[in-house]
């Protein structure tokens, strides 16, 4: 019974933590509240909302059996907590990156209600998904479901074009870097025709196959054996996560979380040490990637302390939160867009599909400066780049008005709970895996958007589940076969 007990206690301590930190954070706005301007009170009521949904919602129980829900909860409260605590410690409400315009005590009273009218429609939406999708009571850790331990055609099929690949356009070595990142690595190529990026995505796909079909193999293994040698299989797993292809953080930091998930799926028992294994191996990656993002390929004795201060000072550091996470600057910008630029049924064509690598091709040229991610930053004063993300209600709102602005960020999390279920009901581990991946880009709604959503949907997750996919119909035909076979022979 106490053994019971403790079991659930240990379920609900994220959620009493993060609940715990957002009243922190609130009884400490109280207390500083006759200080915070006039058009900036209303983020008072933010970290109070998202901590009693911790303490009180759905969220509380299912936490724990579905990881990226856990991640998207995380990134609400840096987003509801951690970013409004910044702004009233540092009294500083406006963005250095997004002064290049005077905002009102109005304007920014009115993001303020779009960004808590779409934090209501979050929580309701979560509450629906979770009563309407999730009715079995499953445990990512604790996994009854039987996996399907086959054989993998077709992933051997992914690692013959991922060579053949290599040698066609062996200019992709130049972008592999194991664990950290090497001097001239700048971005993932992804410009070329259409066999070179298809032929890519077999290369960049030959470490999950061949990881993937480790798990079958040992999860085979397991059910024979009573002691299996496992270390091989966390050496590769671990350099999974080291070959590094891009320097996105976000990537970087789910590579791990997934395989971290695949790995407990098939030895539970060890989910303790592997944890602290593969993550810590993960942070100190992202360490080494936001130093290099931000110096360069530098030793960290170089850049000194005075380096450190001048780009990571609080002041800058709540920008660049704000930037990632969708704080009231970005809302903001992005709302006050719409009556600078002629948003159209054009801007919205290209705002669904030009991140996709087919239907793009069909848009008109003139894409590249008729969308709101292009809108978004020249309005910013970023003139060269789209380096600036519009939040993803804030592109709602210049498409659908108040009312319709929190249409991306449900959809995208419908997605999101959609893919949880399928990665915890499917038996096959490469389609897990698909799912898995899928639910953990989407969960980073809180600071994406919806030509991020169908970029990751497009570019990553549907190549991945065709090929998942494809090879578990490969085995059953397989399987088939040999049946009729023998059949036929008896």
């Amino acid at each position: 019974m106490n053994k019971i007990k403790k079991t659930g206690m240990r379920r609900y301590i994220l959620t009493n933590i993060i609940a715990a930190l957002s009243f922190i954070i609130f009884i400490y706005i109280c207390i500083n509240y006759n200080s915070i301007p006039q058009g900036h009170r209303a983020i008072i009521i933010f970290p109070f909302i998202w901590g009693a949904y911790n303490l009180f919602g759905s969220i509380r129980k299912w936490i724990f059996r579905a990881p990226s829900l856990a991640l998207f909860d995380l990134l609400c409260f840096i987003r509801y907590g951690v970013l409004i605590f910044l702004l009233v410690l540092n009294n500083n409400y406006s963005s250095a990156r997004f002064s290049v315009h005077v905002n009102s005590d109005e304007d920014y009273l009115f993001a303020y209600e779009l960004m808590l009218y779409e934090l209501i429609v979050i929580i309701i939406t979560i509450e629906l998904c979770i009563k309407l999708m999730f009715k079995s009571n499953i445990s990512v850790y604790k996994q009854n479901i039987p996996i399907n331990k086959g054989s993998c055609p077709g992933y051997l099929l992914v690692v013959l074009l991922g060579i053949a690949g290599l040698f066609l356009f062996p200019k992709y070595l130049d972008n592999m870097n194991i664990f950290s990142v090497k001097s001239g690595f700048e971005k993932e190529v992804i410009q070329g025709s259409f066999l070179s990026l298809t032929l890519g995505y077999f290369i960049k796909s030959i470490q999950i196959v061949i990881f993937l079909s480790l798990l079958k193999y040992y999860a085979r293994r397991q059910s024979r054996y009573k002691h299996v040698n496992k270390w091989p299989l966390f050496f590769f797993a671990f350099l999974n996560c080291a070959i590094i292809w891009n320097t996105n953080r976000t990537t970087l930091l789910i590579n791990v979380i997934l395989t971290l998930i695949m790995l407990i799926y098939i030895f539970p028992e060890y989910k303790k040490e592997m944890t602290f294994l593969f993550g810590g191996a993960g942070i100190i990656m992202v360490i080494l990637m936001t130093l290099y993002r931000s110096f360069g390929i530098v030793s960290v004795a170089k850049v000194g302390t005075s380096g450190f201060t001048s780009i990571y000072g609080l002041n800058v550091f709540s920008s660049y939160l704000g930037e990632y996470v969708s704080g009231p600057d970005s809302v903001l910008s992005g709302i006050q867009i719409k009556n600078l630029y002629p948003v159209n049924f054009d801007t919205f064509m290209n705002d669904m599909f030009m991140s996709t690598n087919v239907i793009s091709k069909f848009l008109s040229p003139s894409f590249v400066h008729n969308n709101t991610a292009y809108f978004f930053n020249q309005y910013c004063g970023f003139h060269v780049t789209n380096s600036v993300i519009i939040p993803s209600v804030s592109e709602g709102y210049l498409f659908f008005g108040f009312l319709g602005a929190p249409i991306f960020t449900v959809i995208t999390l419908i997605i999101m709970m959609f893919s949880e279920k399928k990665a915890l009901t499917s038996r096959d581990i490469g389609l897990k895996y698909a799912w898995n991946y899928n639910a953990l880009f989407i969960s980073g709604i809180p600071g994406a958007n919806w030509m991020l959503s169908m970029m990751y949907l497009s570019m990553y997750f549907l190549p991945l589940y065709l090929i998942m996919k494809f090879n578990v119909i490969l085995y059953k035909t397989k399987k088939r076969s040999i049946s009729k076979y023998k059949c036929y022979n008896e």
